[in-house]
């Protein structure tokens, strides 16, 4: 009888354990003026530790406007609720292990236009524009420096977020692809088109979920959708090649405190989007160096300093193309259409240390004079990486009802490492 008590009490600590770890949210979001709910609006969840705040989840609300998130923990929150053309709006709030589900209630968002309903109909339209469920940017409403870069443009557009890591969120959904013109652009990596890419070519970006490749063909709905950012490239571009260059350089503060630096940084790329065509060459290279310093110091029985330091150098380069040849069997469907990446990385980084100690230590005999050894350590090691990666894509459309898609792929990659070291001990100062 005692053994089942104990049992049963572990079982309701642990299913109380379970339900504090997964406890949710609900509540609704609509227009502050008209009381009409907003959708798709972003619904952010950051816990809230101290001063700091972590982002957790999101989700986007439904036709209705309302919303549901699970998967929390008991704890402090705060819900950032995010829409097109709307003020943002923050609501913290406290989840308790006791209670299942915490209603928000009602979230209203004011429009963030000006007082002339005028004005800010114009305004809110030059900034964003709703097509079914496609949401379009227009790049010259954001007014960004000379030589900003798609990243610094992507930034500024309401509902999008970059985190740390590069992942971007478009309303809460998380964008898998980036595309130039509706084409592929260096296959899965949206990391080349924010960097390599300037803002001042971009005239739209549109947000969308675009669905697979097997769904298009066949006009079968499989629910394979594919959430992308679009960029659509100025038409004053496509009348010839355009390019970027990015070049920067420094050393270090001192030689005695080498601190973590960038010694040089090259990023440049080359461009050119037709009406049918797509090619784009880039090509980066950096070094950094770091960790070098001295120290003196002492411990028992001696004395002792040295140094170190590390050289990290990387280079990358890529190709990128896209064609349409051939006849237009169908609205953006060409009877072939070829495209492709490739890419290449180098990396490697060297390091040394040196250091060196005097030993104390008394010997053996009645004469009490304390004797001395002397230290000396050097060694270096080093390791480096390259790798290289290419996809195509080939589509051959007949006409609406036949086609043809071959996708083939490959990657290679080799890494090394090497070190060595060497000590000697002397009985006299070297």
């Amino acid at each position: 009888m005692k053994r089942i008590s104990t049992l049963i009490v572990i079982l309701a600590i642990s299913v109380s354990s379970l339900m504090a770890q997964n406890l949710e949210i609900k509540g609704s979001v609509y227009d502050f003026d008209s009381a009409e709910p907003l959708y798709p609006a972003a619904v952010q969840v950051f816990s809230i530790a101290g001063t700091d705040t972590v982002y957790v989840n999101g989700v986007s609300t439904e036709e209705d406007g309302t919303f549901t998130l699970g998967g929390l923990k008991a704890g402090n929150y705060m819900a950032r609720t995010t829409f097109l053309g709307y003020n943002e709006n923050d609501k913290n709030f406290t989840l308790r292990s006791g209670t299942q589900t915490t209603d928000l209630g009602r979230i209203s968002l004011r429009s963030d236009g000006i007082t002339l309903q005028t004005v800010a109909i114009s305004a809110v339209a030059a900034k964003v524009q709703i097509d079914n469920d496609t949401v379009m940017f227009n790049s010259a409403a954001f007014k960004l420096p000379e030589g900003s870069s798609v990243e610094d443009l992507i930034r500024k557009l309401p509902g999008v977020q970059i985190s740390s890591d590069g992942n971007i969120t478009v309303n809460g959904k998380t964008v898998q692809k980036i595309l130039v013109n509706g084409k592929e652009f260096f296959n899965d990596d949206p990391s080349v088109a924010l960097t390599q890419l300037t803002a001042d070519m971009i005239e739209r970006v549109k947000a969308y979920d675009k669905q697979s490749d097997l769904a298009r063909q066949t006009g079968i709905d499989d629910g394979e959708e594919t959430t992308v950012l679009d960029l659509q490239v100025q038409r004053g571009m496509a009348k010839g090649w355009f390019g970027n260059l990015n070049v920067g350089g420094g050393r270090p503060l001192s030689v005695e405190d080498f601190d973590v630096s960038t010694l040089y940084q090259v990023n440049a790329s080359l461009n050119r989007f037709d009406e049918d065509k797509q090619f784009t060459v880039m090509g980066s290279a950096s070094q950094s160096s770091g960790g070098m310093g001295g120290m003196r110091g002492g411990g028992r029985g001696g004395m002792m300093g040295g140094g170190g330091g590390g050289i990290s150098t990387s280079y990358s380069a890529g190709v990128n193309f896209a064609m349409n040849l051939g006849q237009e069997v169908s609205q953006d469907n060409y009877q072939y259409e070829v495209g492709g990446s490739v890419n290449w990385s180098h990396n490697d980084n060297e390091s040394s240390s040196k250091s060196s100690g005097e030993n104390f230590y008394a010997p053996g005999n009645a004469s009490g004079i304390i004797d001395h050894t002397w230290n000396n350590r050097q060694s270096e090691n080093g390791s480096g990486s390259n790798s290289i990666s290419g996809q195509m894509r080939i589509e051959w459309n007949k006409d609406n009802y036949t086609s043809l898609l071959f996708q083939p792929q490959f990657s290679y990659s080799k890494s090394d490492s090497w070190n060595k070291s060497n000590s000697r001990t002397f009985k006299a100062d070297p």
